[in-house]
């Protein structure tokens, strides 16, 4: 039978080390919008996104030559990422001059799924992509 020895044994009289507390990164959802009739009609397909929102917190985030493929008010393919069921699309994203609007074109996808219904609020959010890959444009139902 092993006898423990002094040295191997624990001195409960002294403190653990301090654990390092890493707090998680805060993410921002500056779009918000409540959905209208028309957003979540699955026979309109499209849902429009509130302008000056756009402007700051999506646009500068976009590559030259698809800034330049919008301005000519043609889409460009996004991706689309719905955090509630984490499920990802690729839908059209367009600016339409004669209303200056963005939009996003397509939604049906969105919309079948049941998640987004008139009166509701939802958020957006832009996350870049990483290691050479295209950013996302997020989106989630307020409670």
């Amino acid at each position: 039978m092993e006898r423990v020895g002094e040295r191997d044994m624990i001195d409960l009289n002294v403190p653990a080390p301090e654990m390092e507390v890493v707090q998680e990164q805060v993410i921002q959802w500056p779009i918000k919008k409540v959905l209208t009739k028309s957003d979540a009609d699955p026979n309109v397909c499209w849902l429009r996104l509130p302008v000056q929102q756009v402007r700051n917190h999506i646009l500068p985030y976009l590559p030259p030559q698809k800034m330049d493929i919008l301005e000519r008010e043609n889409p460009i393919l996004i991706n689309v990422i719905n955090d509630d069921i984490v499920k990802a699309y690729r839908i059209k994203f367009k600016f339409r001059r004669a209303s200056s609007s963005y939009m996003l074109q397509e939604t049906r996808p969105l919309i079948m799924e049941g998640t987004l219904l008139p009166g509701q609020e939802i958020k957006f959010r832009w996350a870049e992509g990483e290691g050479g890959q295209e950013g996302a444009l997020h989106f989630s139902v307020l409670p």
